[in-house]
């Protein structure tokens, strides 16, 4: 622990002088992924993706532990891969490029090292896998076919801990029927352990299914309750997600 403040307080000289050796960030990068210092490891990664991002892998995939806590900050490095993908100038459809490699695998390489302790990684995987992803703007690294079935089981899995997006969405394929037998019972209850957690979605959903009575008698009050503890801008997205808008 004494060795991570010290390396923390050279880390923050360094980014002040903007001198980061190859080695130090490897020292830094391995430290930070220890439990004491979740914010420093991903306040330096933010940086370290744009300096060297290669050196980012390497060391985690020999001498990080990833152990619960490690594995929050790989997730959190994985959603930074997807937020420089978003913010790219190229299409959407190839993804942002570091150093010519497409940002989205990089993103695919952290989930898939922690979403065993991390179900938000799982999450974030069962996404990329159900889309796919297209190859680098230098042809590398190959592309990613999509994968429904692979898809399906991390989302299942996430679902399982408990984590409201995911319940949300397996809610809906089983609702929809999509990769799935249609199954509104079992939607019901994946929408309801959502929403008991804040999931804004699934309270819109939940409520739908009780205004058309799917999975369960036709309440109205119940729905309209429902509806009201959604804020106007969720309703209206929930509503062209669901082609419901005009």
């Amino acid at each position: 622990y004494h060795m991570s403040v010290c390396y923390e307080m050279e880390a923050q000289a360094a980014l002040r002088r903007g001198s980061l050796s190859t080695n130090t960030q490897v020292q830094f990068l391995a430290t930070y992924s220890s439990k004491y210092h979740l914010k420093a490891a991903l306040k330096f990664h933010r940086h370290a993706l744009k300096t060297m991002p290669n050196v980012v892998f390497d060391v985690f995939e020999k001498e990080a532990n990833v152990d619960e806590c490690g594995a929050k900050v790989l997730t959190d490095i994985g959603l930074e891969c997807l937020a420089l993908d978003r913010s790219a100038t190229s299409p959407l459809t190839y993804g942002g490029t570091v150093d010519g490699i497409n940002s989205r695998h990089r993103a695919l390489r952290f989930f898939s090292m922690a979403f065993k302790k991390d179900p938000r990684a799982a999450y974030q995987l069962s996404y990329l896998f159900k889309l796919g992803i297209r190859s680098g703007a230098f042809g590398q690294p190959q592309a990613l076919n999509p994968d429904l079935q692979k898809s399906l089981i991390l989302l299942r899995y996430a679902a399982e801990k408990e984590l409201p997006e995911a319940q949300n969405d397996l809610g809906y394929d089983y609702e929809q029927g999509i990769g799935v037998d249609k199954d509104s019972a079992r939607a019901l209850l994946l929408y309801q352990a959502a929403a008991e957690q804040g999931n804004k979605f699934a309270i819109c959903n939940l409520a739908y299914c009780y205004q058309e009575g799917r999975g369960t008698d036709v309440d109205t009050a119940k729905a309209t309750d429902l509806f009201a503890k959604v804020d106007k801008e969720t309703l209206e997205k929930w509503e062209r997600v669901r082609g419901l808008s005009e």
